[in-house]
């Protein structure tokens, strides 16, 4: 009878053990709302300092920066794993696996990372159905706009001016601009984000530029001023939105807007 009872304890507490919800800490903000459109927000016990949305993430203690680990701050949280971009400090990821925590790299510079991020967040936070429902939105949506007629006009996303620093292929906003009928500046197969040669800029004068802080700068740079697209104000202002450089559940929408923005351009 004493055997049994302590068999039954045993199932109950296995049983408990595979119901529990991993414990994740988020360094990214992409990921941290892709986890609670997932219905899965109730795995995450910490987050970095710029996961503020949905609104219950910030509620959630702060363990670092984007991408920079806290590792103290980590460790109080007792957390299966710690989910992220990537990490700028190995050596904080060595201490953290040294401790006995997973760390997962999710990269997402691009829709298709985007997808793999999805459905690696099913697998590891078991919501591998709604995680399907999502890539399944994602797939609908992307055929329908690239159903739809294109525009093509050459356009330049500036990410920074002080120095200049512009996106090209391999990037999220680039994805976006491509999905919205748009084309970016042909940059020779250069990709990510970098500075670009000034020259080779003026030369290849953009229909249009994506600017992500306020237009009125552009025509401070000593470049950028001589653009046509800013001599005509043929410039789109995304400062402050960070639904064109986060990818998250919410960049669908980020493509509909670009659509109307660049509709609207005169």
């Amino acid at each position: 009878m004493k055997q049994t009872a302590v068999f039954g304890m045993f199932l109950l507490c296995a049983a408990w053990c595979a119901a529990a919800p991993l414990r994740v800490v988020s360094l990214a903000p992409a990921i941290t709302e892709t986890i609670y459109s997932l219905g899965a927000g109730k795995c995450l016990v910490g987050r970095s300092s710029a996961c503020d949305t949905p609104v219950e993430a910030k509620n959630l203690p702060v363990c670092g920066d984007f991408a920079i680990a806290d590792v103290e701050k980590i460790l109080l949280c007792h957390p299966d794993c710690v989910l992220t971009h990537t990490l700028v400090n190995a050596s904080a990821r060595n201490a953290l696996v040294r401790a006995g925590i997973k760390v997962y790299a999710l990269p997402c510079d691009s829709v298709g990372d985007y997808r793999a991020m999805v459905r690696k967040l099913g697998e590891l936070l078991d919501c591998r159905p709604a995680a399907e429902r999502e890539i399944a939105r994602v797939d609908e949506n992307s055929l329908l706009w690239k159903s739809l007629p294109r525009n093509n006009r050459k356009t330049l996303v500036v990410v920074w001016d002080q120095p200049l620093v512009v996106a090209g292929e391999g990037t999220f906003c680039y994805d976006l601009l491509d999905l919205a009928g748009e084309k970016g500046v042909d940059f020779k197969g250069e990709k990510g984000f970098f500075m670009p040669d000034s020259e080779y800029l003026l030369q290849n004068d953009p229909d249009v530029i994506l600017a992500f802080f306020p237009s009125a700068e552009l025509s401070r740079h000593a470049v950028l001023r001589k653009l046509r697209a800013v001599r005509e104000n043929r410039v789109i202002s995304l400062a402050g939105m960070d639904i064109f450089q986060r990818p998250s559940p919410r960049w669908c929408g980020a493509v509909t807007s670009l659509r109307k923005l660049f509709k609207e351009l005169k």
